[in-house]
């Protein structure tokens, strides 16, 4: 899972656009309902690693994929890793 940090308006706000260019044909029930998780999986961001909604090999996984993007998007990726606190 790629981490998005939901808090405060702004960071809302980019998640929606990213949301729009991704998802364009979902409806807008099924973008709040993507809003709703992942508020809730921005809250365990600052728990401790057991508070967690993915285990170890969860990320792992995720992480070994990232070698599929495109270079601009794994560079857009990491930009938002570093705004966001994650690096």
């Amino acid at each position: 899972m790629i981490p998005i940090a939901i808090s405060g308006k702004e960071p809302c706000l980019r998640l929606r656009k990213i949301m729009d260019f991704l998802f364009d044909d979902i409806t807008d029930l099924q973008k709040a309902e993507m809003m709703k998780a992942a508020r809730v999986e921005d809250l365990h961001r600052a728990g401790d690693d057991d508070e967690h909604t993915n285990d170890e090999d969860e990320m792992n996984e995720a992480r070994a994929s990232l070698h599929l993007m495109s270079a601009d998007l794994y560079a857009t990726y990491v930009k938002a890793r570093e705004v966001l606190g994650y690096v």
